[in-house]
């Protein structure tokens, strides 16, 4: 049995013929029905439309947020809740009131921070499947970016990070929203959504929350994935292990209530949703899970997709449009 993070190598083992297909060839769900999985959570393992993987567990992508600085900022409702952000605009609105600054101009409080770097790929995908329901064109490879509230959002960000009130930060360091978030420095991150439960011990429980990515018709998806290598000794021993050690309750609902790695599986994520409420906050864009196109050429499309990024959100000189232009140059010219 072999643990593949994120599932990306998977690809490249079945065009290979290294691996097991779980439903034709194996039989995985003759006893285990597929109705038994979280919507969305059983397509992450499926590549050129073969089951070459089943996931362990599975992450979603949304806004964790710091109450206080919320309520410091008078972006809360009468139950002292934050206010919701339904669109990019409230989201820059609401890091621009969040943004704290000293007398120099020198920022002392961050608004935002949006996950780039090794992330920006599943940032794009959750921003894209968020406002409309999905990530790709019907080819299923191409992402559908280019619409007019994707280039508003785009644009968002670069007044955003120009303006001091979205950090630029994870382009050098992919920990460095996080680590800033629980450090009370930064009021809110969009990247992996349990970012929150790693803020529990330096911020307290009462001081955090959760928001769906704005447009809330779904969330990125990914996660931990299985396959079977057909050089495998005894398979059927190894799908005995999933079903019966993985895909316990123990297994399954420890791991979302103490490290906000979700359960893949229904009934147990029912349940740890029960123990831990904040996560009902994203149920509904849970929901529509989806997970981002894995490409031939995906190293090349994330190192030029944070190339663009990273020239153009802080060039007052490249517009919002120059940007998606760019992105449309790079798919069309990269193998899918």
């Amino acid at each position: 049995l072999v643990f593949l993070d994120g599932g990306y190598m998977a690809k490249t083992y079945l065009a290979q013929d290294l691996i097991y297909d779980f439903d034709k060839e194996l039989g995985f769900f003759k006893d285990f029905p597929k109705s038994n999985y979280q919507p969305g959570a059983l397509e992450t393992g499926v590549y050129e439309g073969v089951q070459v993987c089943v996931p362990a567990i599975y992450e979603v992508y949304g806004i964790s947020l710091n109450k206080k600085m919320f309520k410091e900022a008078g972006l809360v409702d009468a139950n002292g809740e934050p206010l919701p952000m339904k669109t990019w605009d409230d989201f820059y609105n609401f890091a621009e009131k969040l943004t704290k600054k000293d007398a120099g101009g020198v920022v002392t409080q961050v608004g935002a921070s949006v996950q780039f770097g090794n992330n920006l790929t599943g940032i794009i995908g959750g921003a894209i499947v968020a406002q409309k329901g999905h990530i790709t064109k019907p080819d299923g490879y191409t992402y559908d970016f280019d619409f007019p509230e994707f280039v508003h959002m785009v644009d968002l960000w670069q007044k955003g990070v120009q303006n001091g009130y979205i950090s630029a930060s994870t382009f050098v360091d992919n920990a460095g929203g996080r680590n800033g978030f629980k450090a009370g420095q930064i009021a809110m991150v969009y990247e992996a959504a349990g970012r929150w439960m790693e803020a529990i011990d330096s911020i307290g429980l009462e001081n955090l929350s959760l928001a769906p990515i704005p447009g809330g018709k779904g969330t990125f998806a990914f996660g931990c994935q299985m396959a079977i290598p057909k050089a495998s000794k005894n398979a059927d021993l190894a799908m005995q292990f999933i079903k019966e050690g993985v895909y316990s309750e123990y297994v399954q609902v420890n791991t979302f209530t103490k490290f906000g790695k979700m359960s893949v599986i229904r009934e147990h994520f029912n349940k740890a949703l029960d123990e831990t409420p904040m996560w009902k906050k994203l149920s509904e864009s849970m929901e529509n899970g989806v997970r981002i196109p894995q490409w031939q050429d995906q190293a090349k499309w994330l190192t030029g997709l944070n190339v663009i990024f990273q020239e153009g959100l802080v060039d007052p000189k490249t517009s919002a449009r120059d940007i998606v232009d760019k992105m449309t140059a790079l798919s069309d010219s990269l193998k899918k």
